[in-house]
């Protein structure tokens, strides 16, 4: 962020809707967008968005931390309670200030790439209402455009381009699916949620997979010991489904949980940042995986952070407490979509589309928005 701000002020563009020259470095990475960025900066007296697309960089300004969290809060309350409407006054006002900069630069189908800021991190994009235009009484959620993709940083800029070279084709390589439910998991529940679904979901995506090998790891035989042991570097996808448990502010504390008794090693985020990978993708189906902790002294502030460090090069993870019923659809589905030649980010939008459109309860953002895919969406 501080470098967009530093070249927007160098070269002469500033204030709402200016672009300037943006200088040689910037020019370099605007050369290489195919699709808009959209980057915030969230502070205490001023906020701001820059719009990347076109060849040229815009900031606008935006609320204040305090009025955009006020903006947030009632949409976010709706979004996060699957037994509450999303109401749709509040929804649309969200939507303005956080989409409306980029709507006129998004064609649709095509990505939109978003590094956010502070309290915009775990936003669940794809199910943020579009600005509405003045003649349409209708609802559309960015879903409903097109995929999203989040950048943790701007040193990710050009992440979603080509796959680097030394990375396994997609459909190509070895998978490692893991699935524990509660009663294989050997621990107390401590308050987590019982899964039901997700060594069938492991199963699933096992099943799924072709071009490689496929090593699957359910109940028991998915300990930390065993999982570590199987060489985690040579696998091209990681597809994980058990509790995870976020522990704000204590990243040592917050843990994605095995199989075995009390006392059996269970995976922190500091300890996910140490590990070697070689991961075209990890795919996080567990609860809070990308939630990020506030107030840890680690710059390690999730799951989803601490996989991309240790070498991944992207991640599907949920902010919220999962469904496993639903986190095993929407995999299956996005597995499906993804070997069939789609890219990530369409894949998981078609699959999200899919929990959708199953009707009921599902329709509600909770079971399909807060998935978001970090990193390289190709």
């Amino acid at each position: 962020h501080t470098f967009l701000l530093a070249e927007q002020n160098r070269h002469g563009g500033s204030g709402r809707g200016r672009g300037g020259d943006p200088g040689p470095v910037l020019q370099v990475l605007l050369d290489q967008r195919r699709s808009p960025l959209l980057a915030f900066f969230v502070g205490r007296t001023r906020s701001f968005a820059w719009v990347v697309a076109a060849g040229r960089v815009d900031l606008l300004a935006l609320p204040a931390r305090r009025e955009l969290n006020e903006l947030l809060l009632p949409t976010l309350a709706d979004m996060e309670n699957p037994a509450r409407p999303v109401e749709p006054g509040a929804a649309h006002r969200l939507g303005q200030v956080l989409l409306g900069p980029v709507v006129s630069h998004w064609r649709e189908g095509s990505t939109l790439l978003i590094i956010p800021d502070d309290l915009l991190f775990g936003m669940p994009w794809s199910g943020l209402f579009l600005p509405r235009p003045a003649d349409s009484a209708g609802a559309k959620v960015a879903l409903d455009h097109g995929p999203v993709v989040e950048a943790p940083c701007l040193v990710s800029f050009g992440l979603e381009e080509a796959v680097p070279p030394g990375r396994i084709p997609v459909g190509r390589g070895s998978l490692l699916a893991l699935g524990i439910d509660s009663a294989d998991r050997g621990l107390p529940a401590a308050g987590s949620r019982a899964l039901h679904h997700a060594e069938s979901e492991a199963r699933g995506v096992a099943d799924l997979w072709s071009g490689g090998e496929a090593v699957l790891r359910v109940g028991r035989e998915a300990s930390w010991d065993q999982v570590a042991g199987s060489g985690l570097e040579r696998f091209a996808v990681l597809h994980i489904a058990t509790h995870a448990v976020a522990f704000q502010g204590l990243p040592t504390r917050s843990t994605i949980r095995f199989a075995g008794g009390e006392g059996a090693p269970q995976l922190t985020i500091p300890a996910v940042g140490k590990l070697v990978l070689n991961a075209d993708l990890v795919y996080l189906s567990c609860c809070e995986a990308s939630r990020r902790l506030s107030g840890a002294s680690t710059g390690l502030m999730d799951f989803a952070g601490a996989f991309l460090q240790a070498g991944a090069r992207s991640v599907i993870a949920s902010t919220l407490r999962v469904d496993d019923e639903a986190s095993r659809f929407l995999a299956e589905r996005f597995y499906g979509h993804w070997l069939a030649g789609e890219t990530k980010a369409v894949a998981l939008r078609m699959a999200q589309q899919d929990v959708r459109a199953a009707g009921g309860r599902w329709e509600h953002p909770y079971f399909w928005a807060y998935y978001r895919l970090i990193g390289g969406s190709g």
